[in-house]
């Protein structure tokens, strides 16, 4: 279907706008910055100045000997010129490409088992809840990408440069696993795949882990299109709410706690990579293109970290994952998008708590699966204030004594499973564990940065989090004026704190009153009102002196 935001060609002609490009199978190609010339072609000037614009970093080292200039002729007063040689482009034949996408098409790249998630979830009895997950798996995810007319090709952030040899490592990485298909000359990419549009790229350091970055493409540039990049940006087309999910958060994860008999033991783990887990449909890669140097690029065939419905594209896989551990007898469990926490009781406790666990089924039933924006859960008893308890499972699967099947020490053979119980299951489903990141089971575990204690029942901020957020107002307090995106970062780190200290709300309504404010001009600085600061300082104060921290409700006897 033809994109509603770009008008339709008028000649039936496809038009190659990469006609003054070099040919495909040329060996070397030249990035040239002209100082006059600049070429033209239809379908969006951003693409027209590649060989104009800054240079980006090439996954092979530069050469000294000279070549002829892209595009059409010019004299060597008109130009300067960085030659590169890209060794994985050269000598590659134009069916390369076209071959290699063919076989993409016939057969998704992911580590997860497509018929073994087929039979699971037939067996779970979701299937039809799950209906995507099968041919998702197998061909690709269809995310909602819109179709692509024009080719548009912005340039990269400039943190790519700042940050060239970690780009050309993560680049090579994703090349390397099959993920990205390519690089291959940006004519080549058009003559096989058609108009496409690619998402600037930018490098983020990762907090608190020195020289860990993680790759981001902006699918919302351009924020508004112009006269440089026309199209309109890819997530402008795209509705996040088409792809709900269920969300682990705080009230959820802070009842199914308080709800443990004595004695439970909590872990967390993380999906390796969880997005580029997941493969997109062929039909998709046109808006998934990615620029890896002036003149060449790759097909991303994954779900990546920018585009608006991935997380609930992931969620979606993620929400069939725990329902089979479920089904299986492993939990309870919850997640937040990638992290993932589990919980064991002891083996004394099963009966009992499998008897509360009907009767949350039963108040469950009579409500169902609820919906409201890119959010699922299921909703449960209501109190007399009128809220209602919130669940992220039905309760219907009841928890299973897994210590006979697989080995476990003197301590794990109380419990109803263990590690090894969950790897078990992971390796038949495909499911890459972080390993490096796991939170065995104790007493003790920190998710959504909070530190949650089974044996004090006790829920607090994280050390690392207390650090960054008094570092965070500090900052705050030191600058005299601020733009929305500075606002909706503090005020939701301090909603957020707001979990473990419900009076700390009413020390957020000056930040929602400039939230408001700046909304309507949001890229113009602002400067703090004296309520603010004031506020600022109760939450300075009230995180140094470590109360951030709430009790939770000690679990009653299950009868």
């Amino acid at each position: 279907m033809r994109s509603p935001f770009i008008p339709e060609r008028k000649s039936t002609t496809r038009t190659n706008p990469y006609q003054h490009v070099q040919s495909a199978s040329a060996v070397k190609c030249t990035v040239s910055r002209s100082l006059n010339a600049t070429p033209t072609r239809p379908g969006t000037s951003s693409t027209t100045r590649l060989p104009n614009e800054s240079i980006e970093p090439s996954l092979a080292k530069p050469q000294a000997n000279a070549s002829a200039p892209v595009g059409s002729a010019r004299t060597a007063a008109q130009t300067s010129t960085h030659m590169h040689t890209y060794a994985q482009v050269a000598g590659r034949h134009p069916t390369e490409l076209k071959a290699a996408l063919e076989h993409r098409r016939a057969k998704a790249l992911t580590p997860y088992n497509p018929d073994t998630w087929t039979s699971e979830l037939r067996n779970v009895g979701i299937i039809d809840r799950f209906n995507t997950i099968p041919d998702g798996l197998k061909f690709g995810f269809k995310i909602d990408f819109p179709n692509i007319t024009h080719v548009q090709t912005p340039m990269n952030a400039p943190l790519i440069n700042t940050y060239s040899s970690e780009f050309r490592n993560t680049i090579q990485k994703e090349i390397t696993k099959g993920r990205y298909i390519g690089p291959f000359p940006l004519p080549l990419i058009y003559d096989t795949l058609g108009p496409f549009q690619s998402s600037p790229l930018s490098l983020i350091p990762k907090p608190g882990r020195p020289g860990k970055f993680r790759l981001v493409q902006n699918f919302s540039f351009p924020s508004t299109p112009n006269s440089t990049n026309p199209s309109p940006s890819i997530n402008s087309a795209l509705n996040a709410d088409n792809f709900p999910t269920t969300w682990g958060k705080f009230s959820t994860v802070y009842l199914l706690v308080a709800r443990l008999p004595p004695g439970s033991e909590a872990a967390m783990r993380d999906v390796a990579e969880a997005y580029r887990m997941v493969p997109l449909h062929h039909s998709q890669w046109p808006a998934a293109v990615v620029r890896t140097s002036h003149s060449e690029g790759c097909i991303d065939t994954c779900l990546a970290f920018g585009a608006s419905p991935s997380v609930g594209v992931y969620g979606h896989v993620a929400d069939a994952a725990t329902e089979i551990f479920r089904h299986h007898g492993i939990g309870p469990l919850d997640k937040w998008v990638d992290d993932h926490i589990f919980f064991r009781v002891k083996r004394e406790h099963i009966a009992d708590y499998n008897k509360a666990r009907r009767v949350w089924h039963q108040q469950i039933s009579t409500v169902g699966m609820q919906r409201k924006g890119d959010r699922l859960w299921y909703e449960g008893h209501t109190a007399a204030d009128g809220n209602s308890e919130e669940f992220n499972e039905d309760c219907s699967s009841l928890i299973q004594d897994w210590s006979r099947i697989s080995p476990q020490s003197e301590h794990d053979a109380t419990f109803t499973y263990n590690m090894a119980d969950i790897d078990s299951i992971s390796a038949t489903l495909g499911i890459p564990w972080e390993v490096s990141k796991d939170q065995p089971f104790g007493p003790t575990t920190t998710y959504i940065g909070f530190v949650w204690n089974l044996q004090e029942w006790t829920v607090k901020l994280s050390p690392e989090k207390v650090t960054k957020y008094l570092r965070s107002i500090e900052d705050w307090r030191s600058c005299p004026a601020h733009c929305l995106e500075d606002v909706q970062k503090l005020y939701g780190k301090l909603l957020h704190t707001a979990s473990l200290i419900p009076a700390g709300r009413a020390y957020l309504t000056g930040l929602e009153r400039m939230l408001a404010v700046c909304a309507e001009k949001p890229f113009m600085p602002h400067r703090l009102d004296k309520a603010i600061h004031e506020e600022l300082t109760w939450w300075h104060r009230t995180i140094k002196n470590g109360a951030a921290i709430r009790n939770i409700s000690p679990p009653h006897p299950l009868e």
